[in-house]
């Protein structure tokens, strides 16, 4: 029995090539909601005179000009942002998926 109130929610990187063959299977089992970046979320957010709604929209034209919109930065990469360090760190220091743009 599954009660009727359970939902399973998990996440995707459309831009991830290696797992077409996975993806290809999980859309025809269950219901996808693409959720694009919202950088209306970081209104009035400035660190060290850079308007972070501004920077993340700028950002995001650039990468989908270069490559596609599934290769997009997220609102939340720069939710926490709170200092010019906290910038320069989610920038410079992101060893796992380092930003050049």
């Amino acid at each position: 029995y599954i009660p009727n109130n359970l939902y399973i929610i998990g996440t995707m990187n459309t831009a991830d090539r290696s797992i077409a063959l996975l993806d290809t299977a999980l859309r025809r089992r269950f219901d996808f909601e693409e959720i694009m970046p919202r950088p209306e979320l970081l209104a009035g957010k400035v660190v060290a005179g850079i308007n972070l709604e501004q920077l993340l929209k700028r950002i995001n034209q650039r990468v989908t000009e270069k490559y596609d919109r599934d290769h997009q930065i997220g609102h939340s990469y720069l939710m926490s942002i709170e200092t010019e360090k906290d910038l320069e760190r989610a920038f410079n220091y992101d060893t796992a998926h380092p930003r050049r743009f």
